[in-house]
């Protein structure tokens, strides 16, 4: 028998290098069908054996078991698997199955399903959103503001703009013994507030808080002469009292007979207004008198008349001759004024026109005449006569007047 030797070192390398190579592709092959499970056979059936000639078959047919259960399973939710091409071009596909999510709960989820943390946070949001909707319809209080700032909150609904601004006015009016009118501006807010938030009080201490924020005016009486107003009084009692302690001290000096006087004395232009003013402008009776009963200076002109004299004429005015005499350069001899003449008197007058009307009788042309005289500050204005006729009739004329 020939023998065949292909001779020494040469013939022993190329038998390893053989070895080698058919170790590696059994190698791959054996980790590719651990990767893909048995191959089919040309029919499409799952039954081929399985091209594997390493020791070990029964390991390899429980990884055949195993990877043929994976398929199965797989197959009921491919959208799950991840496709991995390990040897590109060479159609050996390797396919990942996803990890499974968590629900809320830690069971299984669907790939699709919505995290836990996803869920808390959509509670959350409505929990915040129907809080706020509460807070926003259920206003159960009612803040109060004074000319802009807040003084309090009441639980109430029913402490309107009016009804605190009428109660406040009527307390006000009650310690103050008069009328209120309060020019502070109070607006209302509905809110929604706890009984324990800070700023909530009960319904009389909000009122007393509003009371004591407001600023109002006070009912008084203003003295009014000629359309000017001298002074403002608590009230119309304290104005009359001002004016009677006026007249009292006017002097009525310049009238003869007392008894004649018919009307006054009078303030002229005098009334009374009630309005409504700030406190500070209200004064005392006092300050009132001296507000009223203040003078002036004031030239007048004087008509002499039956039975003047210039010292008369001078008292009259409350001036010394030689005062009246200074205004009237022109007379060199106060003997000699005769009925007519015009005396020109720089006077110091009241601020006040007081008036008064006398009536007289008049018998100096032998027939009686009743005369009516009106002084205004102690200066004849005006004088009338009202009847004539006998002496008897004039003096029945004069008692009738005195009468009535």
């Amino acid at each position: 028998m020939a023998d065949y030797n292909f001779g020494g070192r040469d013939s022993e390398r190329n038998r390893t290098t053989a070895a080698d190579k058919i170790a590696e592709q059994r190698r791959r092959k054996t980790a590719l069908e651990d990767m893909q499970g048995p191959r089919l056979n040309s029919r499409g059936t799952k039954d081929a054996p399985r091209l594997s000639t390493r020791s070990g078959s029964s390991r390899s047919d429980t990884k055949q078991k195993n990877n043929k259960n994976n398929r199965d399973n797989g197959s009921k939710n491919n959208s799950s698997k991840r496709k991995i091409d390990l040897f590109p071009g060479s159609g050996n596909v390797y396919s990942k199955q996803k990890a499974p999510k968590r629900s809320l709960f830690g069971k299984k989820s669907s790939g699709n399903g919505i995290s836990g943390g996803k869920v808390i946070a959509g509670i959350a949001v409505v929990f915040l959103v129907m809080i706020a909707f509460y807070m926003l319809t259920n206003k159960n209080a009612v803040e109060v503001f004074v000319d802009g700032e807040s003084v309090g909150i009441v639980l109430d609904k029913n402490y309107t703009e009016d009804y605190i601004s009428d109660t406040c006015q009527a307390k006000l009016a009650s310690s103050l013994n008069t009328n209120v009118e309060i020019t502070s501006e109070i607006t209302v807010k509905k809110i929604h507030a706890g009984n324990n938030d800070e700023d909530v009080s009960t319904g009389d201490y909000l009122l007393k808080t509003v009371s004591d924020s407001v600023s109002y005016n006070v009912e008084a009486t203003a003295i009014v002469v000629n359309n000017t107003e001298m002074a403002v009084v608590s009230n119309s009692e304290s104005a009359q009292t001002v004016v009677d302690r006026i007249l009292s001290e006017h002097s009525l000096s310049y009238i003869d007979d007392i008894s004649s006087i018919v009307e006054g004395p009078e303030i002229v232009g005098l009334s009374f207004t009630s309005k409504f003013v700030d406190g500070t402008e209200i004064v005392s009776t006092d300050r009132a008198y001296e507000l009223l009963n203040g003078t002036k200076q004031q030239q007048l002109t004087y008509t002499v008349e039956s039975g003047d004299s210039f010292a008369k004429i001078a008292a009259i005015y409350g001036l010394e001759v030689s005062e009246l005499m200074a205004s009237n350069p022109n007379i060199t001899d106060t003997s000699k004024i005769s009925v007519g003449d015009e005396i020109v008197i720089n006077a110091t007058v009241s601020v006040l026109d007081i008036r008064v009307v006398t009536q007289t009788v008049d018998r100096t042309s032998g027939s009686a005449v009743i005369v009516k005289t009106t002084y205004v500050n102690g200066i004849i204005t005006d004088t009338a006569n009202i009847e004539s006729g006998s002496s008897s009739d004039a003096e029945e004329i004069t008692e009738a007047s005195e009468t009535e």
